[in-house]
C-alpha cells in the first residue's frame, strides 16, 4: 500500500489538535507529505531515509549539519501489513516525546487500517454491485472476465448450486425520502444480512431497487428462513417485503437463470393479487408461460375477443367459475346468487366476447385471456 498525501493530510488534520507537537508524516521516499507545519511540506527529511533503511526508530536530539531538513524529535516507521510504508516524526525534546511518540504510531496506523478497510469494503460492495449488474443486465455475457472477479475478488464458488432470491422492500423509499435517506436504507438492509447467520455469498441492490441475494443451497425453503430472520432483526424495515426464489443453478449462466426466475416471482405477485409474501417460480405454473408470451401477442387477442372490456361483476363471476372448475352450483354459491342469474351471466359474456363460458374450450381461452389482461396492467 502506497501512503497517499491525502491519507496523511487526514491523519495531520485529526492528530494536531491533541498532540501539542508539531507532527510529519513522510512517504517511502522520505518526502514530507503532510505536517502540522506547513513549511515542511514537500522536503526531504533525512532522518526518515534513515528511518525506512534502518527500519527503527531514529531520535534526534538536536539539529545536525549531516542531517538536513530535520529538527530535534522523535521519528519511528509507519507499518503495514508487515511493510513499511512512511515514517511519522514529532518534533520536540526526545526525552519528552518519546512515549508520545509511540503512541502516535500506533495510533497513525489504526487509522491508515481503518481507511484501507474501509476503502476495500467500499471496493469490494462496488465490485459487488458491477458483477452482479452484468450478469443479470447483458445479452453478451463475459464468462471469463465475471468467473475470475468472481474467483479472485468475490470469493464466489461457482462450482455449487446457488438459490437466488429476489427481494423487493416497500420500506426502502416514501414519498418523503430523498437519495440520500434510500441509500441510509440501503446501507442499513446491506448491514443487516449479516446478522441473518445466513450463507450468503453475494448481495446487492440493483438499479430497480431490487435486492439480490444468493445463498448457496439447493434447498428452496431456504427463503422462508431468510424471511423469518429478517423480519425478527428489523421488524419495521422489513415490514412490508416480498421475496420471488429462483430454483438452485449452478454456474454463471445457472445464477442468471435462477435470478430471471426470481425476479419474474416477483413481478407476477405485484400484478395478480396475493397475501403470499414468498413466492417460488414452480407455483406460477399456467401463468408463467403466459407471462413469456411476447406482449404484442396478448394484446392481439385481447383486442379480438374483448375481455378487457367485461363489467366488473361478469368478470367476478368468469373468475368464480374458474376457481370453482366450471361447477355451477359451487359458482352461484360462491356469488350467492341464483343459478338462472348466474346462467344470464354466462350469456352476457359469451355476447360480448363471442366465447361461450359454460364449455370447456370456451372457458379455458377466456381463462388465457383473464390472466393476459392482468398481467397488462400497471400500477
Amino acid at each position: 500500500m502506497k501512503l497517499t498525501s491525502d491519507v496523511a493530510s487526514m491523519i495531520v488534520k485529526r492528530l494536531k489538535a491533541t498532540i501539542g507537537h508539531h507532527i510529519n508524516i513522510m512517504d517511502e521516499k522520505g518526502m514530507v507529505i503532510a505536517s502540522s507545519d506547513e513549511e515542511r511540506v514537500n522536503t526531504i527529511h533525512t532522518g526518515a531515509i534513515e528511518v525506512l533503511q534502518s527500519k527503527k526508530e531514529r531520535i534526534i536530539e538536536e539539529q545536525l549539519p549531516l542531517l538536513p531538513g530535520t529538527r530535534p524529535g522523535v521519528n519511528l516507521p509507519i507499518e503495514f501489513l508487515d511493510e513499511i510504508i512512511g515514517v511519522v516524526g514529532i518534533t520536540g525534546n526526545p526525552k519528552e516525546l518519546l512515549q508520545l511518540a509511540q503512541m502516535t504510531k500506533i495510533t497513525v496506523e489504526l487509522i491508515i487500517q481503518q481507511d484501507y478497510l474501509k476503502k476495500h469494503a467500499f471496493f469490494e460492495q462496488q465490485l459487488m454491485h458491477s458483477w452482479i449488474m452484468e450478469l443479470i443486465s447483458t445479452n453478451d455475457l463475459n464468462e471469463e472476465k465475471l468467473t475470475k472477479e468472481a474467483k479472485h475478488f468475490l470469493q464466489i464458488d461457482l462450482k455449487i448450486a446457488y438459490t437466488v432470491l429476489v427481494l423487493e422492500v416497500f420500506t426502502l423509499s416514501s414519498i418523503n425520502d430523498d437519495l440520500w435517506a434510500i441509500n441510509e436504507k440501503k446501507e442499513a438492509i446491506l448491514s443487516a444480512l449479516p446478522l441473518t447467520k445466513m450463507d450468503i455469498s453475494f448481495a446487492s441492490f440493483t438499479n430497480e431497487e431490487l435486492l439480490v441475494v444468493g445463498i448457496p443451497s439447493d434447498e428452496l425453503s431456504v427463503a422462508n428462513d431468510f424471511y423469518r430472520l429478517l423480519k425478527g432483526l428489523n421488524a419495521k424495515l422489513f415490514s412490508t417485503l416480498k421475496i420471488g426464489v429462483g430454483n438452485s443453478k449452478i454456474g454463471l449462466i445457472g445464477i442468471r437463470e435462477s435470478y430471471k426466475e426470481a425476479r419474474q416471482c416477483v413481478h407476477l405477485m405485484n400484478k395478480f393479487s396475493t397475501d403470499k409474501t414468498i413466492s417460488q417460480i414452480q407455483s406460477w405454473g399456467l401463468i408463467r408461460l403466459l407471462d413469456e408470451i411476447k406482449p404484442s401477442v396478448r394484446e392481439e387477442f385481447l383486442a379480438q375477443y374483448q375481455v378487457g372490456n367485461l363489467p366488473l361483476h361478469l368478470r367476478e363471476t368468469l373468475e368464480a367459475l374458474i376457481e370453482n372448475n366450471h361447477n355451477i352450483n359451487d359458482t352461484s354459491k360462491k356469488l350467492h346468487i341464483h343459478r338462472n342469474t348466474l346462467h344470464y351471466r354466462l350469456e352476457n359474456i359469451e355476447q360480448l366476447t363471442g366465447l361461450h363460458p359454460k364449455t370447456m374450450n370456451g372457458l379455458a381461452l377466456l381463462h388465457i385471456l383473464l390472466i393476459f389482461d392482468k398481467l397488462r396492467e400497471t400500477f
